[in-house]
């Protein structure tokens, strides 16, 4: 599955002043590389746990239609907008939502997507890469809504960015320790779907 962002998250799971405060900046001048900082450390989170952290819109490609698809990836899977598809002539058509369904009821297990009950996916054309595009929206809503551990996590990573700003030699050791980090992430983990 391939993955592009149609519309991202409408802001960050944490404000710069709560990372200016989390790296003691605050006064610094420093709130636009914090920010940045914010935005890095979210993305790194996200890709670590295949987790979307604030609402945002995604389309995922596929060349075919598989008996059943499984999507690993953007957890919580809020809402199938749409699956668009390439049929045999090459025509561009829109699935029924009628014509399918949607099993995305668990943030811990990848959300399921196979024909209605007597249907059958359509045939798509064969010569065509990315026939198949699914359309969702991905995330747990808005900053408010983000676990802690997810945020807590995003701090200490802005912390660590903020504080070492060049490449680390063997001789320097990271002030996070990294257990701190993997068990606060692993509260995100996505078990053995990876």
């Amino acid at each position: 599955m391939r993955w592009n962002l149609v519309t991202g998250p409408a802001s960050e799971p944490v404000t710069p002043e709560e990372a200016e405060e989390h790296c003691l900046a605050q006064g610094a001048g420093d709130t636009a590389y914090i920010t940045a900082l914010v935005t890095k450390a979210r993305l790194i989170v996200e890709h670590e746990t295949g987790r979307q952290l604030i609402t945002a819109t995604w389309e995922a490609y596929l060349d075919t239609f598989p008996a059943e698809i499984e999507i690993k990836q953007k957890w919580p899977i809020r809402q199938i907008n749409s699956i668009e598809y390439v049929d045999a002539a090459g025509d561009e058509l829109t699935l029924s939502s009628s014509g399918y369904q949607v099993d995305c009821v668990s943030e811990n297990r990848p959300c399921r997507i196979k024909p209605a009950y007597g249907m059958t996916w359509p045939s798509t054309r064969s010569d065509t890469y990315n026939a198949v595009t699914l359309s969702l929206t991905a995330g747990y809503g808005d900053a408010d809504d983000v676990p802690d551990n997810a945020k807590h996590v995003i701090l200490l990573l802005v912390a660590e960015m903020y504080a070492v700003r060049e490449p680390i030699s063997d001789r320097r050791v990271s002030k996070v320790p990294a257990r701190t980090i993997d068990s606060l992430m692993s509260m995100l983990d996505r078990g053995i779907y990876v």
